[in-house]
């Protein structure tokens, strides 16, 4: 119901757009083109990205068309009733690629998030019982990334990879005990759904690989080779079941860039010795679990299941899932997503973290019915705790002036009181939901929890993932306003010194805490000012992490300071330096590639695949010639 609502209420347009909009195109070109090659529909409809021509080929679509699943019934349906829209005189109204065609057959993503609740609930009450699986299904559908993208980004994936991926769990759940041969076909087909979806779903496949290996050891220690080559055989139609479901994907890779396999944002999207799980999780501007604190309850549960013996069978194989995608999450190129709601890169795992919800649950209410009183002493705490610090909160924005002899707007009121309770906590704690983050990340560098609001956030020296190119407005540290909370060590006031504004160094000794994204840093440059009145040299020692950078003169007159850097550096940094002999101010650090760059070293790279994929789809899709009489 709380779905329907939002849907119905559309507090974001149901627009296509972003990524959603290139999704979007699968579903399009099916059912007017009926192919899945994207020239005519990059042609004819727009190409903001432009993935019509790229430095790795031409006519790519990062996206991937099981979503269409829950698209296309609707769009043929407008189709086959006439619907107006196909009357329009702008063409591409009239052929699906924006519009009301688009905007209404996106809404079967609502039917996609319907069915993920659908699927919590069944595999959670098949282990837990119906309350506990209730409870854990309309969490899950409410406080969790899904509800976002079943009612809002609707023309985006996820609610279709939560509803497959979800898929997978139900069909593993329920062969889990006594699998048969049909059993491992339809695994393998719920799996290969899911990568339709989005390939990276093929994580999934943990759970009926841990299966077969648990009943490889039990064949082995039994000796029974004719029941092992059996399995063996089960194992193989289950790789085959999922590459034929997921064959589509495959074929059109191969028809559009000759490659079955294909990584469409480039080899160098995927950084696996570099995971941010940490960031992944707990950032307060991305993290999962700060965003979706019900999710800690889901964590616990998963623990919970894969530590006792004789649930060890279900919560290991979905603890292994859970842990094998945030790693996944963690190594992409740019962890926090871009814009959209946190987390929304775990959906698949949304049923798995179901589970976890209703064991927690499940044991809550055990414990109430072994001991009477304790689940509502539980839940008394926290209403006496929640409605205390709301009351205090109150009372302490009436006695420092709220004026309550004035009409105001009661949002306005809120906000002026919820900021009051919750100010003084994050200044001394930071967010209490990313402490599991924040609160190492302050002991290890001295600092304050909330300084974790900037450390763990959006990384610094951004490249660009395919091409490798340095974006300078992501590559510039500021010391005067936009990262002054990552600045241990300096004055608070800002100067004005030669017509530029700066930031000095307190008592010689300072830090700088920095977010870096691409490792090889081949030099840093300071701008820096001097006063008017300054005669002699400055002497300023550096230290990135352990590596000595060294000490460098800064005379009166400079206005800038470049410091090389031979190590690799990257995560959250820590730039450490002296100032000996005066005062000096720093305006701004831009980190500098090294020499040859990564986008010239990449270069030669996207060029030989560029033109083995044109050459390709120039010989796939020439046009027939007639053959002379």
């Amino acid at each position: 119901m709380w779905l329907v609502v939002l849907a119905i209420v559309e507090p974001m347009n149901a627009g296509v757009h972003g990524d959603g909009y290139y999704t979007w195109l699968w579903a399009r070109s099916i059912v007017f083109d009926r192919d899945v090659d994207f020239e005519a529909d990059y042609r004819l409809c727009d190409d903001p990205w432009g993935l019509a021509h790229t430095d790795q080929g031409d006519v790519i679509n990062q996206w991937n068309p099981g979503p269409s699943l829950f698209w296309i019934p609707i769009l043929l349906f407008d189709v086959a009733t006439d619907h107006p829209a196909l009357h329009h005189r702008d063409p591409r109204y009239a052929n699906g690629c924006i519009g009301p065609l688009a905007e209404r057959a996106v809404h079967g993503s609502l039917l996609a998030g319907f069915l993920t609740v659908v699927l919590a609930y069944l595999v959670a009450r098949r282990a837990f019982g119906e309350s506990a699986a209730l409870f854990a299904a309309v969490a899950i559908g409410v406080m969790s990334p899904l509800s976002y993208y079943t009612t809002m980004l609707l023309s985006y994936g996820h609610a279709a990879s939560a509803c497959t991926g979800g898929l997978a769990v139900w069909v593993w759940d329920r062969e889990r005990r006594t699998p048969s041969r049909w059993g491992w076909v339809w695994m393998g087909a719920a799996t290969g759904l899911a990568m339709l979806t989005r390939p990276q779903n093929g994580v999934l496949a943990i759970l009926p690989l841990c299966l077969w290996l648990e009943r490889a050891y039990v064949t082995l220690r039994a000796g029974d080779r004719r029941a092992l080559a059996r399995l063996v055989g089960m194992g193989v139609v289950y790789v085959a079941a999922t590459l034929l479901v997921f064959a589509p994907q495959m074929l059109q890779w191969w028809d559009s860039q000759g490659e079955l396999f294909f990584l469409p944002q480039g080899r160098q999207y995927l950084r696996w010795g570099a995971p941010r799980i940490v960031q992944i999780l707990f950032s307060t501007t991305n993290g999962l679990l700060v965003w979706n604190p019900i999710l800690y309850l889901a964590l616990i549960g998963l623990v919970m299941l894969a530590w006792q013996r004789r649930t060890r069978s279900l919560g290991l194989p979905l603890l292994l899932l859970v842990a094998a995608m945030t790693y996944v999450n963690a190594s992409v190129f740019d962890w926090w997503g871009a814009i959209g709601f946190p987390g929304r890169r775990f959906d698949s795992v949304l049923v798995p973290f179901a589970i976890g919800i209703a064991a927690v649950a499940e044991r809550v209410v055990r414990a109430q019915r072994q001991r009477p009183g304790v689940g509502l002493v539980a839940l008394a705490t926290v209403v006496i705790v929640a409605l205390g610090a709301w009351s205090t909160g109150t009372q302490v924005a009436v006695a420092t002036a709220t004026r309550l002899d004035l009409a105001h707007r009661s949002d306005r009121m809120w906000h002026d009181v919820w900021g009051r309770v919750t100010r003084p906590l994050w200044e001394h704690v930071g967010n209490p939901l990313a402490w599991p983050g924040s609160i190492p990340f302050a002991l290890r560098y001295g600092v304050s929890p909330r300084v974790w609001d900037f450390a763990g956030a959006q990384e610094l020296f951004l490249h660009d993932w395919l091409t490798l190119r340095r974006r300078p407005e992501d590559a510039t540290f500021d010391f005067v306003e936009r990262h002054q909370e990552l600045l241990v060590g300096f004055e608070e006031d800002v100067r004005t010194v030669r017509g530029r504004r700066v930031r000095g160094v307190r008592a010689q000794y300072a830090r700088m805490i920095v977010p870096i994204s691409w490792p090889e840093i081949g030099a840093m440059r300071f701008t820096v000012a001097r006063p008017d009145d300054a005669t002699g040299p400055v002497h300023v020692w550096l230290a990135i992490d352990d590596e000595d950078l060294g000490s460098f003169r800064i005379d009166p007159d400079e206005r800038e300071l470049r410091v090389p850097v031979r190590g690799e550096h990257q995560g959250i940094v820590e730039i450490r330096m002296r100032v000996v002999g005066g005062w000096v101010g720093f305006g701004t650090l831009e980190f500098l590639d090294v020499h040859p760059t990564p986008q010239e070293r990449e270069a030669p790279h996207l060029r030989e695949v560029a033109e083995r994929r044109r050459a390709w789809r120039a010989a796939r899709h020439a046009e027939p010639t007639a053959e002379s009489p």
